[in-house]
C-alpha cells in the first residue's frame, strides 16, 4: 500500500467522509468491473458495488495497514459476487424444481412412475424394468413419451423457457437465454 492510500485509510478510520470520498472514486470502477465480470449482470454489480463500499465504510476500522487495501477489497467484492450467484442458482433451482414437480403430478400414472423412479430415484433402467416387471425396452420408450409429455406441460404452463433434455437417461431443466 503506498503512503497516499495509507494517509487517506487512516482519514477514513478517523470519519473524514471526503477521504472516503476519495477512496470510492479510486476504486468504484474497479469494484463493479470485477462484480459485472462475475456475475453478468449490470443490476447486480451495482448493487454489490454499494454493498462492497457501505461495509468498507463500515468495517474500516477493521482494516489492517498489513495486507494490501485492493486486496482486502477485491476479497469483499469477489464474497459478495459469490454469495449473490449462489443465491440466484439456488432461487432458480427452487423455482426449476417446483415447476417440474407439478408438471410431474400431472403425467398419467404409468409415466409418472417411470420418471419418479429414473430421474428423482436414480434408479438403473434394469432396476425399474425389474420393479415393474416390464421389459428393458418398455421402460425406455414410457420414460421418453414420460420426457416428451412433461415438456408439453411445462411449454402450457408458459415454461417454454425452460428445455427438459435427457443426458444419459437423466433428466435436466435449463432455462433458455
Amino acid at each position: 500500500m503506498n503512503k497516499g492510500e495509507a494517509k487517506l485509510i487512516s482519514k477514513v478510520k478517523k470519519g473524514d467522509e471526503l477521504a472516503f470520498k476519495i477512496l470510492v472514486e479510486a476504486y468504484e470502477k474497479e469494484i463493479y468491473n470485477l462484480a459485472y465480470n462475475i456475475t453478468l449482470n449490470k443490476d447486480a454489480a451495482m448493487n454489490i458495488s454499494i454493498e462492497v463500499l457501505t461495509k468498507v465504510y463500515m468495517s474500516i476500522g477493521d482494516f489492517k495497514e498489513d495486507v494490501s487495501f485492493s486486496s482486502w477489497l477485491y476479497r469483499l467484492t469477489i464474497n459478495n459476487c459469490l454469495q449473490f450467484n449462489a443465491e440466484k442458482k439456488a432461487l432458480k433451482n427452487s423455482l426449476l424444481k417446483g415447476g417440474v414437480r407439478e408438471a410431474i403430478v400431472k403425467l398419467p400414472e404409468d409415466q409418472r412412475i417411470i420418471i419418479v423412479l429414473r430421474d428423482l430415484q436414480k434408479l438403473a433402467y434394469s432396476e425399474i424394468a425389474e420393479i415393474l416387471d416390464i421389459p428393458l425396452e418398455t421402460i425406455k420408450s414410457r420414460l421418453n413419451m414420460a420426457r416428451w409429455a412433461l415438456k408439453e406441460i411445462l411449454r402450457d404452463k408458459g415454461k417454454t423457457d425452460i428445455v427438459i433434455q435427457s443426458n444419459g437417461g437423466k433428466v435436466s431443466c435449463a432455462k433458455t437465454i
